[in-house]
């Protein structure tokens, strides 16, 4: 039995806008939706309403350089101690 389609057009889920309607996939209802970086992309809504998916991959990328940036400067700090 499948559950009631539930209309996500325009609404917005972490840095993701729904614009339509997309196929399914295994029973599920896709999305095509936006990032706020520009890239589109298609979605499941299940994995958007339960926050599975946050971005089209952008946020783990900017989470990325950001650690490795603390990294770096923690390394250097640590030497100027040491010095």
């Amino acid at each position: 039995m499948m559950g009631k389609r539930i209309d996500m057009t325009g609404m917005k889920y972490e840095r993701l806008t729904v614009i339509d309607e997309s196929n399914r996939s295994n029973g599920h209802i896709c999305w095509n939706v936006v990032c706020d970086c520009g890239i589109k992309l298609t979605v499941r809504g299940v994995d958007l309403r339960n926050g599975n998916t946050k971005s089209c991959g952008c946020m783990k990328s900017e989470a990325t350089i950001k650690r490795n940036k603390l990294r770096k400067g923690k390394k250097y700090k640590d030497k100027e101690k040491q010095k």
